[in-house]
């Protein structure tokens, strides 16, 4: 079929009923989570043992490390620990915060996955973490990896090379849009985060929407966000 979509007609995006027919139920969306998290055989998050036990008899930890005696699951470790929702409404929450170019606000994520308001306004917030951690010091920029480079506009340059603000000037219009339309106030502390979680899904637009949820659930890893330390911001 064409598509005559102008929103990066280059890239293959995943329907909404494309993605519940990959993840049907919670058993599949876990395995999802499996195979992004353990490309290469599943390994013990507590000592990177992979002499791991599957299927171990307990309720909700389904690993057992062969090495240490720990339990673990896929989501120990990362962003989603400690959560008691399932692994598909986690998906699914990814899906839709990076498929929706302006946002999702909470009120739309809470009736779509049936949970609390409260819940799915800190399931964001735990999602925006995989993106930013602003409790971290900050740091030279070159120290992470950035490089920079200016133009000069008052002598009339406005490009050099690969250096110019056209990237950013579509990031601030689509980040307005987005404040005006889906969330309406942002509080001034989570402001940084959420600025963070704009950024990123701006540069990974372009990519299949398949490659954008593999990208997330690699950020996921060795983040944290605990409630008492987002309420306490």
């Amino acid at each position: 079929m064409t598509n005559n979509a102008p929103d990066k007609h280059f890239r293959k995006r995943m329907a909404v009923p494309e993605f519940f027919g990959r993840s049907p139920d919670d058993t599949s969306a876990e395995e999802w989570f499996v195979e992004m998290r353990w490309p290469d055989g599943v390994a013990c998050p507590h000592c990177d043992c992979t002499n791991v036990q599957d299927r171990a008899a307990h309720h909700n930890q389904r690993f057992r490390c062969r090495g240490c005696g720990r339990r673990f699951n896929p989501s120990t470790g990362i962003v989603m620990a400690n959560s008691n929702l399932r692994f598909r409404d986690w998906l699914f929450a990814i899906y839709e915060l990076r498929t929706s170019l302006k946002g999702v606000s909470s009120i739309r994520l809470h009736r779509d996955i049936g949970v609390t308001q409260s819940t799915a306004w800190f399931l964001m917030h735990r999602n925006r973490a995989a993106f930013t951690d602003e409790h971290r010091s900050f740091k030279p920029l070159a120290s992470l990896g950035y490089c920079h480079a200016a133009v000069a506009h008052s002598a009339r340059a406005y490009c050099g090379g690969e250096v110019h603000t056209n990237g950013n000037e579509s990031l601030w219009p689509m980040f307005k849009r987005g404040y005006v339309g889906t969330y309406h106030h942002m509080s001034e502390a989570y402001t940084g985060r959420c600025v963070g979680a704009f950024v990123v899904g701006h540069n990974i637009r372009p990519l299949n929407t398949d490659k954008q949820l593999a990208s997330v659930a690699a950020r996921m890893v060795g983040r944290s966000l605990p409630y008492r330390r987002l309420v306490e911001a």
